[in-house]
């Protein structure tokens, strides 16, 4: 489990003078584990399994404990997965192709005629418009609700494609929609 563990770890003494080693999730999560480092049991790590158990894959795990060094377990397998915003670093790219993307500008703010279509017969909508952080949140939400979703399509051969879509409907709620679908042998 020292796989997961954010170092280098801190000693502190605590109000009774004993030493005290807090152990950090290293996926960011911020649980802390405060361990007294003067008792019998100092090297049980059971909680700290267990809550790696909810952070973590279970295939990951598996796979951790199957290496022998925990920092090369970091390096090799921790590492990679950690939440940094990248969609890339939870998918192993399965084709070297080159890859194409949109880069229209989708908020009120950077484009004028996606404005005017929104507001087209309801001027006094404006502030009802999603701004570039509500966009970015809500596919941010939908995309850890179907990350292992993905993950399945990804082991089929073929591409992926993504494609967003904002709209608000006649009785003023704004709707986002976010579709991949996958083209295998041009279908």
């Amino acid at each position: 489990v020292y796989a997961f563990i954010k170092h280098p770890i801190p000693l502190h003494l605590d109000d009774q003078n004993r030493v005290v080693e807090t152990l950090t999730c290293v996926h960011g999560c911020g649980f802390p584990y405060p361990r007294n480092m003067d008792t019998s049991n100092a090297g049980s790590t059971g909680n700290l399994r267990e809550h790696f158990k909810k952070c973590f894959n279970p295939v990951l795990i598996a796979q951790v404990n199957g290496m022998s060094k925990p920092a090369a377990a970091r390096k090799k397998l921790v590492v990679p997965h950690l939440r940094d915003g990248q969609i890339a670093n939870h998918f192993q790219v399965k084709d070297t192709t080159k890859k194409t993307y949109l880069a229209n500008p989708m908020t009120k703010y950077e484009n004028k005629d996606y404005l005017d279509q929104m507001l087209t017969g309801r001027p006094h909508m404006e502030k009802d418009i999603p701004s570039a952080r509500t966009v970015g949140r809500n596919v941010r939400q939908v995309f850890h609700l179907v990350q292992d979703r993905l993950k399945g399509i990804l082991a089929y051969p073929g591409l992926i494609h993504f494609s967003l879509d904002v709209w608000s409907s006649p009785n003023q709620r704004v709707y986002l929609a976010f579709v991949v679908y996958r083209i295998w042998k041009n279908e």
